[in-house]
């Protein structure tokens, strides 16, 4: 349906805008204006995919190739998000600013039952096998492998 079209398009948007947050240079990574708004607005955009997942999961039969595609390319987007928070708490110890740190534990909740969501969604239309649950190591934008 053309409700599914614009999801991919609206989720293909928001895959390419964390990417350009992942690729900025070195000197342009640590801005926490920047970081602050994507944690916002990636958590409204988990939040909102979480709203609709009961209707995409209804879907699931009849536009499974769409769905999976779709739910593909967000699921790259909330790793870009699962890395900016793990980036952001390493900043926080030098700049100290809780507002930023803040933001975290609400992002990783929301990514942690959006992923719950999708598992059970999968499940429930027969498409369990599809779903393989990996232990992601927290890094930052530069790659680094950050100790918890």
């Amino acid at each position: 349906p053309e409700v599914l079209c614009s999801l991919s398009e609206v989720v293909s948007s928001f895959t390419e805008l964390t990417k350009l947050i992942k690729d900025r240079k070195d000197a342009e990574r640590n801005d926490m204006p920047v970081l602050s708004t994507m944690l916002k607005f990636g958590n409204r955009m988990v939040m909102s995919f979480l709203r609709i997942t009961g209707a995409i999961g209804k879907h699931m039969k009849h536009h499974q190739e769409a769905i999976n595609e779709t739910v593909s390319k967000f699921q790259a987007s909330t790793r870009t998000l699962q890395i900016i928070c793990a980036h952001v708490k390493e900043l926080s110890k030098e700049h100290r600013d809780p507002r930023m740190v803040n933001l975290v534990p609400k992002v990783k909740k929301n990514l942690e039952l959006l992923l719950f969501k999708v598992k059970g969604m999968l499940h429930e239309s027969g498409m369990g096998e599809a779903f393989v649950l990996g232990n992601l190591k927290n890094r930052t934008l530069q790659g680094q492998v950050v100790k918890e």
